[in-house]
């Protein structure tokens, strides 16, 4: 196992990893947004999948919804301008894509505390 791999597996299991650290292991981790699994879900039910539709973010749905409604679309729009105008409105979506924030903390305090 490479450093690299070995690195990954520590932050994304620190956990399981917590022996090794000697219980001095401190982390925060923050996500924000949607995965990319949640919008692409999101984007095929807007866009007519049945089956997406029944598991998707009714508040990604919604955004997207929203949108048409708010463009006046069903009133001067035919069927070919709504479908473009939902498929543009979907790629929107991913503007909201998940973005994770990982922070480790100075664990030195044992030996500040030996000084």
């Amino acid at each position: 196992m490479q450093a690299k791999q070995l690195a990954t597996l520590a932050r994304d299991n620190a956990q399981q990893f917590k022996k090794i650290y000697g219980g001095d292991y401190y982390q925060i981790i923050s996500k924000t947004g949607y995965n990319e699994k949640e919008i692409t879900k999101a984007m095929a039910a807007v866009n007519g999948d049945t089956e997406a539709a029944k598991s998707a973010d009714p508040v990604l749905t919604g955004i997207v919804k929203n949108v048409i409604t708010a463009s006046g679309a069903h009133q001067w729009g035919d069927s070919q301008s709504l479908k473009e105008l939902t498929q543009q409105a979907s790629m929107g979506l991913m503007s909201g894509m998940e973005e994770t924030k990982t922070k480790e903390f100075d664990n030195t305090w044992r030996q500040k505390m030996a000084l």
